[in-house]
């Protein structure tokens, strides 16, 4: 007597509108469960309480084991009688509790609870062959809402996975608008109307990894962790179109999210060299919003940035991820080696930005130190690319198609496979795995599955959704943490002049604080002018026309731009601003008649790092600091102010930095501004590294390779060669082995104003990269060089330890041509 049937009305003569009568209006009174133990048994004396819960009416418990015991991998069944009789749409759901029996000497009773059938006459109202639950102690397990529940108002949101587990904690979208999350039983309701052509997108994270850098902790997390993996319901297309899977019947709505699926959210610590101003957050956050939609398109709607922490002024440095410097210009790069995002690093691998990167530079960087990929070009061969249809067609640069980001973000989108119809092309940096080749390999895990396009038909389009901005629904958080110093201005233009009056082009700015902190500015452009950020009242902007031989020093003011004419270094009688350290760290500015000429400074390499700074004319030596990148100043340990004095810095945490170094002189002041940048290698032929500026790159190290490189600029080089100039500062490269450099690569770009795609304005034959040459006291060009005119960059085999430096012809029009195509 399962089910009590109404007689419907009298229009027996319709048989399905009777058939549809006596469904809806089919009464149960009882329920039959069908329960099966798995491999731990139920003992006797413990308890087995099923409540049913039904609308409109009290729960009904009933003790369905009543002593017995459940034996290993058999079904026990009960019948269940209820005060009530109702329909089958009445019956939300049903939870099963377990009380274990405590027997002394003994530990509690567990059990294996791992299939439900119940039953009402000949309806099925729920059916679980995968209940899969082991009862440790004692608690409640629930089948969430019953499929044959009807809800009366509203929507019904039911998530499970692809083996019909229900997924609680699960983020489900509506269009653009972000509904919350499950509960305990994979569900959500919702007021809002859902129909099968409205896109709803579910999202279970089914795992959080641990990240070995700290200060990557975020709210609702218990650790610091820096990517979270999701399964979802979205299957893209080959076209590239998102398509949400789910089905709607009545008030319920069904979504399944599957393990070939899945999408990882990217957690981010950005460490900002200088003092941001609040005015610069949008410009921050839309770096990343940028970013985050450039990634989703690039790796066909898998990888996307879920979480951004910005810090300034260096703090928390050595744990970010993304490490900007205040440099304009500053060439983005992942020293030593890739894939620090994924492991334990101890070379410190990071991804180093100039504060004029642009949102694909910041995708093209993680390609790097998160999925591990290197770069698809060939240093001095710009015919080299990946891939070979690069040249036009449905995968030629700029379309939809084109691969791969990891030659140029800002011509091709996607990142190359080895799909039959645009195949990766061997002979880049890369290797002979596709990119997608090494993501699957470094990213894929029994419990998810990472898509690559030669597991498809065609290579996806632009990733796009219908009727869904993909921003909303995947936008990062980005959360800022600054300090605004006393006085902080808001970026402001300087204006450097030579001293005839006409524009220091190349100009290059150092931001020296009232706490003598220093950071790099980078280069003034065409017309002499660089913004200038960090920058707060009473603050020092140092200045070095290119060739090294004019110098300025201005105050920053409360407000304003700032108009600053160079000085000759040359012995002229000129008011100068003297810099010098004062007590509590304070920079006081007297002014003082006299020349000003820059310091002969050595550098050596050893355990540490020694400065050997000459002063044959008399000078004394005021104060020497090292301004470690994103850190704070520290004194330079030294033997005095004689000729001869020598300084040295410790090879600790810090890998690079500024040196500055005061001195009277005779009837005015010497001085010496100098970048260092200090790598370490060892045991990895895959490792890159960059001197000051990210402009000098040295690879093709031996597997077996280890030691120590310091690279910096150069105080007063020799002349450059007759009939040629110098177009970049040159750089001493030096090693604690001299083998360690022989037959290692060199690549030094042009100093660059500004980001942008193909710069085709240099003439390859142009410049050269030359080598001073002690013995002969002359530069020579190194052999075997060659040009790449697309990146404007110029590479060839070192030989050895030495000082190294770019030049052109004496008109010097490649790189007024560079300059040009970059600012405009």
């Amino acid at each position: 007597m399962g089910i009590a049937v109404v007689k419907c009305s009298r229009f027996a003569f319709a048989t399905l509108a009777t058939f549809l009568c006596s469904f809806a209006w089919a009464q149960i009174n009882s329920l039959t469960l069908t329960v099966r133990t798995g491999d731990d048994d139920l003992r006797e004396g413990s308890r087995v309480d099923v409540t049913v819960f039904a609308r409109g009416q009290r729960p009904v418990t009933q003790e369905i084991a009543q002593g017995r015991r459940f034996v290993d991998r058999t079904n026990t069944t009960a019948t269940i009688r209820l005060p009530y009789s109702a329909p089958a749409s009445d019956f939300e759901r049903i939870e099963v509790r377990f009380t274990p029996d405590k027997r002394q000497f003994m530990e509690d009773d567990k059990w294996w609870f791992t299939q439900l059938v119940v039953r009402g006459g000949p309806t099925t109202l729920y059916n679980n062959a995968a209940v899969n639950h082991k009862f440790e102690s004692a608690g409640t397990w629930s089948t969430g809402t019953l499929p044959l529940f009807r809800v009366e108002s509203g929507f019904l949101i039911t998530v499970t996975d692809q083996s019909s587990r229900r997924m609680p904690n699960t983020t489900v979208f509506l269009g653009s608008n972000r509904l919350g999350v499950t509960n305990a039983q994979g569900e959500i309701r919702t007021t809002q109307t859902v129909t099968s052509s409205t896109p709803l997108i579910a999202m279970s994270r089914v795992h959080e990894q641990n990240y070995y850098r700290s200060n990557h902790r975020t709210a609702g997390s218990s650790q610091n962790w820096n990517y979270r993996v999701y399964q979802t319901n979205c299957q893209v297309q080959d076209s590239g179109l998102i398509v949400p899977q789910f089905s709607v019947s009545g008030n319920n709505v069904s979504v399944t999210v599957r393990r070939n699926q899945v999408m990882f959210g990217l957690n981010f610590l950005t460490s900002l060299e200088w003092d941001m101003h609040s005015s610069e957050q949008n410009d921050q956050r839309n770096i990343y919003e940028s970013a985050s939609n450039f990634l989703f398109n690039a790796t066909d709607g898998q990888f996307f940035i879920e979480q951004v922490t910005v810090k300034d002024q260096g703090d928390n440095w050595d744990d970010s991820d993304y490490r900007v410097f205040g440099t304009w210009g500053y060439r983005a790069n992942v020293p030593n080696i890739t894939g620090g995002f994924l492991g334990w690093n101890v070379l410190g691998s990071a991804m180093r930005m100039g504060r004029d990167d642009d949102p694909f530079v910041y995708a093209h960087e993680f390609g790097h130190f998160g999925l591990d990929v290197r770069d698809e070009y060939k240093d001095g061969d710009g015919t080299v690319r990946c891939t070979n249809n690069l040249d036009g067609g449905p995968f030629g640069s700029g379309v939809a198609q084109a691969s791969c980001m990891m030659w140029n973000q800002w011509g091709a989108a996607k990142l190359c496979s080895d799909h039959r119809s645009n195949p990766h092309v061997n002979g880049t940096r890369q290797g002979g795995d596709a990119c997608w080749d090494t993501i699957v390999r470094r990213w894929s895990n029994p419990n998810w599955m990472v898509i690559q396009p030669a597991s498809r038909t065609s290579i996806p389009g632009t990733i796009r959704m219908t009727g869904v901005s993909l921003v909303p629904v995947f936008r990062p958080t980005v959360t800022f943490v600054h300090r605004n110093g006393v006085g902080l201005r808001a970026p402001f233009n300087l204006r450097v002049r030579l001293p005839g009056g006409s524009a220091a082009q190349m100009a290059n700015v150092d931001l020296r604080e009232r706490s003598g902190r220093q950071i790099n500015l980078g280069n003034t452009n065409a017309s002499g002018d660089l913004t200038i950020v960090g920058a707060h009242t009473g603050d020092q902007l140092i200045i070095f026309d290119q060739t090294r031989t004019a110098y300025a020093v201005e105050t920053v003011t409360a407000s304003g731009t700032i108009t600053s004419t160079l000085t000759s270094l040359v012995p002229e009688e000129e008011l100068f601003t003297q810099v010098r350290g004062g007590s509590g760290g304070q920079v006081n500015t007297p002014l003082s008649k006299g020349p000003a000429k820059p310091l002969d400074v050595k550098v050596t390499l050893g355990s540490d790092i020694q400065f050997n700074v000459s002063t044959p004319g008399g000078e004394r030596i005021q104060w020497a600091t090292f301004t470690p990148t994103g850190g704070q100043m520290t004194s330079m340990n030294g033997t005095g102010g004689a000729a001869g004095t020598t300084y040295n810095l410790s090879l600790g945490k810090w890998d690079d930095g500024v040196v500055s170094i005061f001195a009277n002189a005779p009837g005015g002041q010497a001085l010496a501004n100098m970048r260092v940048s200090v790598a370490k290698i060892g045991g990895a032929s895959d490792q890159e590294v960059f001197g000051p500026g990210g402009q000098v790159a040295l690879h093709g190290f031996g597997r077996t390779a280890k030691g120590t490189v310091l690279m910096n600029d150069v105080q007063k080089a020799n002349p450059a060669p007759r009939g040629r100039r110098f177009v970049n500062s040159p750089v001493q490269i030096q090693a604690s082995s001299k083998t360690l450099l022989y037959g290692v690569h060199i690549e030094m770009r042009i100093p660059m104003t500004g980001k942008g795609p193909m710069i085709s304005s240099i003439r390859p034959t142009g410049l050269l990269i030359h080598k001073w040459d002690e013995a002969k006291k002359s530069w020579v060009p190194l052999s075997g060089g060659s040009t790449n005119a697309g990146w404007g960059m110029v590479s060839a085999p070192m030989s050895g330890p030495g000082m190294y430096a770019v030049t052109t012809s004496g008109s010097g029009n490649e790189l007024l041509e560079l300059l040009a195509t970059n600012i405009f």
